[in-house]
């Protein structure tokens, strides 16, 4: 089931109060316009009463979809130098729930099981997902961006996918700090990603953490310092 709480977020410009219903366990197949939501920007947001500014809730949560094979847990910025600890929590829940459960629920162990930073990195994860690529593979695509532009690997930067472009590549999004805003659009075309599946033995060996579940980022490469 998913778990709901409301919490009163202060407007930074104004300082009133608005009230937001915060998430902090999803089962996304049961609840599809939560997935809407996080692909179209308006999840864990809302308009302050008092002056109208946007306001975004930085929380972290379970993010569920078995019928997809879907288990990410999303994090919250300030946990991002936990991450090793928090990989650890979600491959532990997983393996205690499915692999050592009954065997349906073996059967129903979920494919993809993530870490990701904030709702854009699980709208990254969903938006890759719907259309079959592989986020291991991308995540060693980004390298030929930074290679062609070493500054955009300074340090508590990210590059973050926003869309799949008509012609089958990538619309990227360079960020320099987590809160954003983005900064930079950057592509990667068809061609790039054909480079990285004809290469992909040799990306697997190179970077095997990366291929491994948990958090599929280059972050945990020391690319971004």
């Amino acid at each position: 089931m998913s778990i709901w709480a409301d919490a009163a977020v202060a407007c930074p410009t104004c300082h009133a109060a608005t009230t937001l219903r915060i998430a902090r366990g999803v089962h996304g197949s049961r609840v599809p316009e939560v997935r809407a939501a996080v692909l179209a920007r308006t999840f864990h947001r809302a308009t302050c009463g008092g002056c109208g500014a946007a306001l975004a809730v930085d929380r972290t949560f379970l993010y569920t979809d078995l019928e997809r094979g879907h288990w990410v847990l999303v994090i919250a910025a300030g946990e991002v130098p936990a991450w090793p600890r928090w990989e650890r929590a979600v491959h532990d829940s997983v393996t205690r729930g499915f692999a050592l459960g009954s065997p349906l629920a073996e059967a129903a162990t979920p494919r993809l099981v993530r870490v990701v930073i904030g709702a854009e990195g699980l709208r990254e994860k969903l938006v890759l997902w719907q259309h079959g690529l592989d986020d291991g593979l991308v995540e060693c695509a980004k390298l030929r961006l930074i290679a062609g532009q070493p500054a955009l690997a300074a340090p508590g930067a990210a590059l973050v996918v926003d869309a799949v472009t008509a012609d089958g590549g990538l619309a990227v999004d360079w960020w320099p700090t987590p809160a954003g805003p983005p900064r930079q659009r950057l592509a990667l075309t068809v061609d790039d990603l054909a480079a990285c599946d004809r290469d992909g033995a040799a990306l697997r060996a190179r970077f095997p953490a990366l291929f491994a579940g948990g958090l599929v980022a280059l972050l945990r490469t020391g690319v971004f310092g």
